[in-house]
């Protein structure tokens, strides 16, 4: 379920999902690039929605996701001249947007899934800008700081693997 179906008050979906469902996920809804797409833009409408949704149903929410290599802005990993932030100014930025998640849904998200696809389908770590400049430590940081700022929050501690077909 997604923006499109929250627009519209009377959407099929939705009494379809209250009536037999009782766990929803985000989308791309709490993607980086779409509630933060510029330093300082914010795009909450979508979200604030979606989280008003479950709640008003009493659904179980899971807020996806907080980092991921996909549809994360290229400003996230540069600094103001284009070039590589330090892993100091990345964990900064990380913190920052954790801090952000649980200042407006901390109490209305149930989980968390924290690190999304950060493992190649051969088993190997993602080369993403993250794990470049974080280098193998990206997903231990990322559950630490989610820990630490978000401690009565539930965190997926999963491996999702994008398997190819044979």
């Amino acid at each position: 379920m997604g923006g499109r179906h929250l627009s519209v008050p009377d959407h099929p979906a939705l009494k379809l999902v209250t009536e037999h469902f009782n766990t929803l996920t985000t989308g791309n809804e709490l993607i980086w690039g779409v509630i933060n797409p510029q330093p300082g833009e914010y795009r909450f409408d979508i979200p604030d929605r979606f989280v008003a949704f479950t709640k008003k149903h009493d659904i179980y929410t899971i807020g996806h996701v907080l980092f991921w290599h996909s549809q994360t802005p290229d400003w996230v990993f540069e600094d103001a001249a284009g070039n590589p932030l330090s892993r100091e100014a990345l964990l900064a930025r990380m913190r920052e947007r954790v801090q952000l998640y649980a200042d407006r849904y901390g109490d209305k998200a149930d989980l968390w899934d924290v690190v999304n696809e950060s493992i190649e389908s051969d088993g190997t770590k993602r080369r993403s800008k993250f794990n470049q400049i974080l280098g193998d430590e990206f997903e231990a940081e990322a559950f630490k700081m989610a820990d630490e700022i978000m401690p009565k929050s539930a965190f997926y501690r999963v491996v999702k693997l994008a398997l190819e077909a044979k």
